[in-house]
């Protein structure tokens, strides 16, 4: 069929360049006439002019009232030429839809967290938006969720398509049906699709439940409720969503009259954080109510969104487990909140956390009192570190990294289902680049934080020496201000001798009784403190011959990575996912064919026995990199041990000074006190 251009007075178009479609209509790229710039043109079918006047009139009315930056924006509402049929000219989305963006292979286990984050956030501003204007939209999915590149590059996602949006209260209720099936409340699909229940009404919280299914297939890339067979199965997808328990948030059938695999969590495959998940698992939930007495309201939803979106992260490397974390924490939190957080994802209490960011201990850094939002900024690539300073703990287990299972492909050629394992073989070599580069990170900071250790510690030992020494040269001198005032002392009680009369003689005998003790106690004290210091130097300069001037560590450390395991397979996943990319393009189109040609066929055959061959490939490279891990985290864990004890042995004695700093300082204090008592 020949593409057509088409216009209206201020736009035009080609029938050729189309953006998306649906049930109602078509949406074209467009071009303003006058400027040049490119929008997003949006005209009707037939099915749609089978819809009352006043349905068709309320989308064009619902379009007018919105405005909001999470929602498209309307140009004009303009008449085609030709034909004189309205169509809807919009701001255009360059980034597609969150749909189109799911199904790009590198997505097919989910968004990444930032982008997550977003889309969150602007889901619930559109929504908050419509709810304040009393508009339910009914029609909530990925497909109609646009996304723009802002000028600062993140994306903003916006809510589109008011086809089925209406006006409605809170409390009122609806009786017909829009919306698409995997995303319709239990009660909607129960009416629409097993045609039951047909005086059932609705409310507008069908909007919340669709959001709960469109948050859990962008967070993992996967529908939450899927019965084996897919939409041919209505009964079972009914039965999944409203006989599920409070709290489970997926059901899927794997087999055609099988059980239900419940779950309360996200998968493994899910690339949202430990922190985060801890956030948005409950948020699921709730969203995925069906009971009516237990369903969520808006404002709830806003209000957790907004608790949510509101948190700072904080990037994590627990060195003993070698994982990311990310710690989502209220910005005015204090460092003992922090530690409270990291101890709920590692299990390690707070005051065993030795914490340190980029060669510095973070308690010199900040203080106690200071707000986790002043400080200094982590990310993956530069993240706060901690150690666990229980060394008689075993070494930690390494956590299992899940791969997921490689599809297989029919004998046979059937297009369809071809390429969706076409789509899932790329899928599973983006999602091993993923997960090889962050091995690779994560022995980058297997090393990094040892040389971190090892710079602590010096500058601990060295400070310790310093500190030492000084407090020596103190000591010596508190020592000979007491003994010239002990020589004072005793002219000045020779001069009390005679003047004082007999009558005062307990009160003389009380003062110099008193300024006696005073004195020779301070002087048994400070060679106690003298002692004490040569006692205490003795253990530094142990340790600073072994630490500092032998490098006891860093030669150990060398001893146990040296030849260090290296084997990256990060270029090998690069060039199976460029080689990759084409074909899945190539059985992209041919899905749509009925019968391929027989050299069509052939190559097809071909390219489906390439895919085969890479997708068997790609354990090896991610095994290959855990192995690697696992080696270098091995031979960390047993040096560690030694650089953890000697750490603790600095800290003891950098709190023995402490200590005898606090002695010295009283002391010192002390004899100035009777030096005034005398005069």
């Amino acid at each position: 069929m020949a593409h057509q251009v088409q216009c209206s007075v201020n736009y035009i178009w080609s029938t050729g360049d189309i953006l998306g479609q649906g049930s109602t209509g078509v949406v074209y790229r467009g071009y303003q006439k006058m400027t040049g710039d490119p929008v997003a043109v949006k005209t009707f079918n037939s099915g749609s002019h089978l819809r009352t006047q006043e349905v068709q009139m309320r989308e064009f009315e619902i379009i007018r009232k919105v405005n909001h930056k999470n929602v498209v924006r309307l140009l004009s509402i303009e008449k085609e030429r030709m034909v004189g049929d309205r169509v809807i000219v919009m701001e255009l989305c360059g980034g597609g839809s969150l749909h189109s963006m799911l199904e790009v292979p590198e997505n097919a286990f989910g968004l990444p967290e930032e982008e997550f984050l977003l889309v969150l956030e602007h889901i619930a501003a559109a929504m908050k938006h419509l709810r304040d204007h009393n508009l339910v939209h009914r029609d909530l999915k990925p497909g109609n969720i646009m996304r723009m590149i802002g000028n600062d590059g993140r994306s903003i996602y916006k809510l589109v398509d008011f086809g089925a949006a209406r006006e409605l209260e809170d409390e009122e209720h609806f009786v017909s049906l829009y919306g698409t099936e995997e995303y319709l409340h239990p009660d909607m699909y129960e009416r629409a699709l097993l045609r039951k229940c047909k005086d059932k009404t609705f409310g507008v919280s069908v909007d919340l439940w669709s959001i709960g299914v469109t948050l859990y297939h962008v967070a993992t890339g996967a529908l939450p409720f899927r019965p084996y067979g897919g939409r041919a199965n209505q009964e079972t997808m009914h039965t999944i969503t409203s006989s599920k328990a409070t709290g489970v948030i997926s059901g899927v059938q794997h087999k055609e009259g099988g059980e239900i695999e419940w779950s309360q969590r996200l998968p493994d495959t899910c690339q949202l954080s430990g922190g985060l998940q801890a956030l948005v698992l409950p948020l699921l939930a709730k969203l995925l109510e069906a009971r009516p007495t237990l369903e969520w309201k808006f404002d709830a939803f806003f209000e957790t969104v907004n608790l949510i979106v509101g948190k700072m992260s904080l990037d994590i490397f627990e060195m003993g487990a070698c994982r990311f974390l990310k710690v989502y924490i209220e910005p005015d939190a204090r460092l003992e909140t922090l530690k409270e957080h990291i101890d709920a994802q590692t299990t390690i209490p707070s005051d065993q956390q030795l914490l340190i960011h980029d060669n510095r201990l973070l308690r010199d850094l900040v203080t106690s009192d200071s707000s986790v939002s002043s400080y200094p900024q982590c990310s993956e690539s530069n993240p706060l570190v901690v150690y666990d300073l229980r060394i008689d703990l075993p070494p930690e287990r390494l956590s299992d990294l899940h791969i997921p299972s490689i599809s297989t492909f029919h004998e046979e050629t059937v297009l369809d289902a071809d390429y969706v394992s076409a789509r899932q073989m790329s899928a599973l070599a983006c999602f091993a680049r993923v997960a090889t580069e962050r091995c690779l990170r994560q022995q980058n900071l297997l090393r990094e934080g040892s040389v971190m250790l090892m710079v602590i510690l010096t500058v601990m030992l060295r400070e310790a020496v310093e500190n030492l020494k000084y407090f020596t040269e103190m000591c010596k001198c508190l020592e000979k201000r007491i003994d010239q005032f002990m020589s004072s002392h005793k002219r000045t009680l020779c001069v009390l001798e005679t003047t004082y009369n007999v009558s005062n003689t307990n009160d003389r005998d009380s003062t110099t009784r008193s300024l006696t003790d005073i004195v020779y106690g301070k002087k048994q004290s400070a060679m106690t403190l003298i002692t004490n210091m040569g006692q205490l130097n003795e253990k530094v300069e142990s340790m600073k011959s072994q630490l500092l001037e032998g490098n006891a560590l860093q030669q150990s450390w060398q001893t146990e990575t040296m030849p260090a395991p290296v084997k990256n397979g990060v270029p090998e996943l690069e060039i199976i996912i460029k080689e990759a990319s084409p074909i899945l393009l190539r059985f992209k189109g041919e899905r749509r064919l009925k019968v391929l040609s027989p050299h069509d066929g052939f190559v097809h055959r071909y390219e489906k026995l390439r895919l085969i061959r890479f997708a068997h490939s790609i354990p090896e490279h991610i095994n290959h990199s855990l192995a690697a891990r696992k080696e270098l985290h091995s031979k960390f864990s047993t040096w560690s041990r030694e650089a953890l004890q000697h750490m603790l042995q600095v800290d003891a004695l950098r709190r023995e000074l402490s200590t005898l700093e606090d002695m010295f300082t009283a002391n010192d204090g002390s004899l100035d006190q009777a030096q005034i008592a005398v005069r």
